[in-house]
């Protein structure tokens, strides 16, 4: 953890290279790397209804996430990448405080992707620490927070992470984040898994938000048909050590199938997938 004495800016450069970009078809939103295997935490409502989202990291080296479970109540989601591909990155990750009692007053700063912008830090201090809201108990801050800045993480002027930012409540001058205590439990839960191992065996229902550890056509528990994304997941695997953009000619989508000219294009015209990696 940073001692008291760090700087503001070297804690916002040290922090910010553990938030990422989640993009889906619809929308962008922010999230934290919580464990170095490639474990990210974000709000729900930023992954919607995907299973699959592209994650793009500090130093814009844009990976696929896979969705694991996510909770409709505290509108929480937990997402991983491809660990080998992470780790490349050297990346850093910030560990959930959660025994950090929270107080009015405390010094903060909230980090995100405010509307789809590059890395944006907002100041400010705790104005109530537990404020009840739709029966969830939220952290209010005097930060204010944008859209594109939720599933950012809230962070202490000593390092510490306490709370997941939250764009869905507004307010003038003021925003909200849910405190990490609220995914203490599916977080511990979820370290003991060997993600390496499990990631192509792992499914998740969207409506319930439950990671499925069997391979089923229905889920269990509200019958929801679980769309086949293995392929698709294996695809965006080959993605992260695709060649870059070959010059001229047709090509094929490797998600869609789709051919068309790659000139001119980062994105599947059909699928909207990022075909090639970032050139160096």
């Amino acid at each position: 953890m940073a001692k008291k004495s760090e700087s503001l800016e070297s804690l916002v450069e040290r922090t910010s290279k553990a938030i990422v970009m989640i993009k889906t078809p619809t929308s962008s939103g922010s999230g934290t790397i919580v464990d170095p295997r490639g474990l990210i935490l974000t709000n729900r409502h930023v992954v919607g209804t995907e299973q699959i989202v592209s994650v793009l990291l500090y130093n814009n080296i844009e990976l696929r996430g896979k969705v694991l479970l996510s909770d409709r109540k505290y509108d929480y989601a937990f997402l991983v990448v491809n660990y080998e591909a992470l780790l490349k990155t050297k990346p850093v990750f910030l560990e959930p405080a959660f025994s950090f009692d929270v107080k009015a007053g405390e010094s903060v700063i909230a980090l995100g992707y405010p509307l789809g912008l590059a890395s944006v830090v907002s100041q400010g201090i705790v104005g109530n620490p537990s404020l009840e809201l739709e029966g969830v108990f939220y952290i209010q801050l005097t930060a204010p927070l944008n859209p594109g800045s939720s599933g950012g993480p809230l962070v202490t002027d000593d390092g510490k992470f306490i709370g997941i930012n939250t764009s869905k409540l507004r307010a003038e001058n003021f925003g909200f984040a849910l405190p990490v205590g609220c995914v203490e439990q599916d977080y511990k839960s979820l370290l003991k898994l060997n993600f390496n191992i499990l990631l192509d065996k792992l499914s998740y229902c969207p409506v319930c938000g439950v990671m499925l550890m069997e391979k089923t056509r229905f889920c269990p528990y509200d019958g929801y048909m679980i769309p086949e994304i293995k392929e698709r997941w294996k695809s965006y695997k080959k993605l992260e050590s695709s060649p870059t953009q070959p010059p001229g000619g047709e090509i094929e989508c490797p998600v869609c199938h789709n051919r068309f000219s790659p000139e001119g294009k980062k994105y599947c015209p059909y699928c909207g997938v990022a075909l090639f990696k970032e050139e160096k």
